[in-house]
């Protein structure tokens, strides 16, 4: 199998956290659509949309409700885990996505801020499957 994009997409690493964590063996490609738009238009003819337009009114929103969503998964994190004892697809979805903001948009996720988050990504720090597709890889 085949996967095709680049690490700091948090798209892309989730998938390759789980493919990892399940042992399903796979060829990384670590097209990003930027700089292999071409490369990624033999797999995906449809590519990246671009946005442009950026209203900051309406940036603020976005930003305001990502930061409700962190607090509010924040406050749901069962220890050790996100759901309790065991690592499930919830731990690797929420771990992904921190660590893609954190690489991205750090003022999004402080450290600090998100005391359980912080806890399932130092958690997930020593787990193979995260640490080898870390963002920027």
């Amino acid at each position: 199998m085949q996967l095709i994009g680049s690490f700091s997409s948090p798209f892309v690493r989730r998938v390759a956290v789980t493919m990892k964590l399940y042992g399903l063996p796979f060829e990384h490609y670590p097209y990003a659509t930027d700089r292999n738009a071409a490369d990624i238009g033999r797999f995906n003819p449809l590519g990246r949309v671009p946005a442009n337009h950026v209203w900051k009114p309406w940036l603020d929103h976005l930003e305001d409700q990502v930061r409700r969503g962190l607090q509010a998964l924040d406050s749901m994190v069962q220890w050790p885990w996100f759901i309790g004892t065991g690592l499930s697809q919830a731990d690797v979805s929420t771990i992904v996505a921190v660590q893609a903001m954190r690489h991205d948009m750090p003022h999004l996720a402080p450290q600090g801020q998100f005391r359980a988050l912080d806890g399932l990504v130092r958690a997930a720090a020593s787990i193979d499957a995260f640490a080898s597709t870390l963002p920027g890889q």
